[in-house]
């Protein structure tokens, strides 16, 4: 009897339609791998769902959840739509939104535009009292006040909202403020206390943060401790205290006497990291997060630094006391104070966790005489839950991200600013060698040679003055610049707003439309546009993007059906494009040692345009600074702060 020999299985033996179905189960890279291998895999990687997950990765980004309904081309086109728009600086509208009022404090996050201003408007007031949120408008039109502060029949219930303008007053919380912090993917507001001296309750200078809710005002139901308070050992008073939100921590630094640090879990009052001198240096000048566990902070000095460290959080560490005054949701008379010493208070037993030096990565030497006075730094806003957005994909914003670092140097009685521009990436991967490679053996110390070069991307800074909130993911708008009048026939006031984005991936290979002279493909029309190199006089061209096969004529066909925004006119604009690829270099013989070389690559795009006169007594014409977020550019014309009307705010929407 003749046996047969069975044959071995093989993936493509399957139907197209299952071996599609596996290829969208895997990342990115491994489906790259799989499209080396052979034309029939190739071929079916240019389905849509395949697509779309390449490309997603390709612009770091995340599908929302919750858009599961929407069909692969239509987010593909989406995708492809949104990527131009900002390649191009293409905006589909513009909406002036009211934001009436001073601003002693001011949020973007997540679509939402918050700031704050005493109660009645009256700056004698010690504090901020008033509070303005506006849900932003998008290229589909204006945003609905959030659903989970709606009533049964479908009303918000809140007096203070006004549903033609999704604006929601508070004209009096109830406290003071200094500062505040806002997630709204966690409907969450940390409101920092402006009155931090002793009280007839404590002898102690205390730093105390109300945590609410944004749609109601009220505790968040989500922490045990709505109001934490922590002993300091000076008053803040007119220092500095700045507050970030990052998932399910919060972070203060402060500096009054000295600089200070306290990261704690909003969710159960659980200090994580408390820091003043001596364990804190006095050098140390600012503090950002890098993910929900991990942090840096800036140090001045010579030649400057930057460190890198990890910390743990609830369940991770022993609960940790530090000099901790904690309270109950019922009211503020049952707390307990510890100073160190074991308390009946869950949240106050057990030794205080110190957090793990990572890294310290050097800054480039200095001239013998010469320091760095001012190191700050700041990068764009966390978000633990995917935002509200037109589109069925957001950025990810914990590994999308970039650093804007501000340096100044004192020499020759001159001042000397620089900004350093540093991917997230650098500073977590070190975190991940400490744990794979390094092992824990200290800080790990790189001199300027041994990481700065291909890290970083230094330039001279002519910036005077730059509302908040210019970075989101890997992009970074930069401050207006004014041009000389008749660049743009019959034109006033012109302007011209300049965007870097830093998502130039070697190892990520280009959709097939992008390759060749720069242009849409199949995803919408090519604006006017002329392209150079800011590092080079001369231009500098782009390498070869490695190969993607085009799709087919029937699967872009069902795309552009899809395709119902039409980017605005530019009305006579002037869009410049520019592909940063080669090292620049910073020559400062009286700052440093020997000229200062980076590498980080970079796309710049500009859009030259008319502009509005600036806002009701700014004394400015024209945009004063601009904002960023998922999709979105927030021009303002006003630089008023504490004084004056903030007036309206330009929201371009791509």
């Amino acid at each position: 009897m003749q046996v047969s020999e069975e044959m071995p299985f093989r993936i493509l033996d399957l139907p197209p339609e299952l071996i599609v179905l596996i290829l969208r189960s895997l990342d990115w890279r491994s489906i790259l791998q799989c499209l080396a291998t052979c034309k029939t895999l190739q071929g079916l990687t240019q389905t849509a769902e395949v697509r779309y997950q390449l490309e997603l990765a390709y612009d770091g980004l995340l599908p929302t959840p919750s858009w599961t309904s929407v069909p692969f081309h239509a987010a593909l086109a989406a995708l492809r739509t949104r990527r131009e728009a900002f390649r191009y600086l293409q905006w589909k509208n513009t909406v002036n939104v009211s934001i009436p009022g001073p601003c002693q404090a001011y949020e973007l996050v997540g679509g939402v535009f918050a700031k704050s201003m005493p109660a009645g408007g009256l700056m004698l007031a010690p504090g901020s009292r008033h509070f303005l949120f506006s849900w932003l408008p998008t290229s589909k039109g204006p945003v609905e006040f959030p659903r989970g502060s709606l009533d049964n029949g479908g009303h918000c219930s809140d007096p203070d909202y006004h549903p033609s303008t999704s604006t929601l007053v508070r004209p009096d919380i109830g406290i003071a403020t200094r500062d505040f912090a806002i997630d709204p993917t966690q409907d969450l507001i940390a409101l920092i206390e402006h009155d931090d001296g002793p009280t007839l309750t404590s002898p102690h200078a205390l730093v105390q943060i109300h945590l609410r809710t944004i749609s109601t005002n009220e505790p968040h139901p989500e922490t045990t401790c709505p109001i934490f308070r922590h002993v300091t050992p000076f008053r803040i008073g007119e220092g500095n205290a700045f507050i970030q939100i990052v998932d399910d921590v919060v972070g203060l630094f402060f500096w009054a006497e000295g600089p200070g640090l306290l990261i704690w879990s909003w969710k159960d009052g659980r200090v994580c990291v408390y820091q003043t001198e001596p364990e804190l240096s006095p050098s140390a000048w600012d503090f950002a997060f890098l993910s929900p566990r991990a942090y840096m902070m800036t140090y001045t000095g010579s030649p400057g630094s930057i460190e890198v460290f990890t910390f743990t959080v609830g369940d991770e560490m022993p609960s940790a006391p530090g000099p901790v005054i904690t309270d109950n949701a019922a009211g503020l008379n049952s707390y307990h104070v510890n100073e160190g010493s074991t308390s009946a208070d869950t949240r106050g037993s057990g030794p205080l966790t110190t957090p793990t030096h990572i890294a310290q990565l050097q800054l480039p030497p200095l001239q013998p005489t010469v320091p760095l006075v001012n190191f700050s730094t700041h990068t764009g806003p966390y978000l633990a839950n995917p935002p509200r957005t037109s589109v069925p994909f957001y950025t990810d914003t914990y590994n999308q991200r970039m650093h804007v670092m501000t340096m100044r140097y004192h020499a020759d009685n001159r001042v000397f600013r620089y900004i350093m521009y540093v991917n997230n990436k650098t500073f977590l991967d070190l975190v991940k060698k400490r744990k794979e490679e390094w092992g824990p053996t200290g800080k790990k110390v790189l001199s300027w040679s041994e990481w700065g070069r291909e890290a970083t991307r230094i330039t001279a800074s002519l910036w005077e003055f730059h509302w908040l909130r210019y970075v989101y993911g890997t992009r970074v708008v930069c401050p207006p610049e004014r041009v000389p009048d008749g660049n743009l026939p019959n034109a006033g006031l012109v302007q011209r707003i300049r965007l870097l984005d830093f998502n130039v991936r070697a190892y990520l290979p280009r959709p097939s439309y992008l390759d060749g002279d720069e242009q849409l493909g199949e995803a919408g029309p090519a604006p006017r546009v002329s392209s150079q190199s800011d590092s080079d006089p001369n231009g500098v061209s782009s390498p070869p993007a490695p190969y993607i096969p085009a799709p087919t004529r029937t699967v872009e066909s069902e795309m552009n059906s899809y395709i119902s925004e039409e980017p605005a006119e530019l009305n006579g604009d002037v869009i410049e494009t520019s592909l940063n690829l080669e090292p620049s270099q910073v020559v400062c013989d009286a700052v440093f040692k020997d000229p200062v070389e980076t590498t980080l690559p970079y796309r710049t795009v500009t859009r030259t345009m008319r502009v509005p006169p600036g806002g009701l007594g700014s004394g400015h014409w024209g945009y004063s600074g601009f904002m960023i977020d998922e999709e979105r550019l927030i021009g303002l014309k006003s630089t008023a702060l504490s004084e004056g009307d903030m007036g309206d705010v330009t929201v371009f929407t791509l």
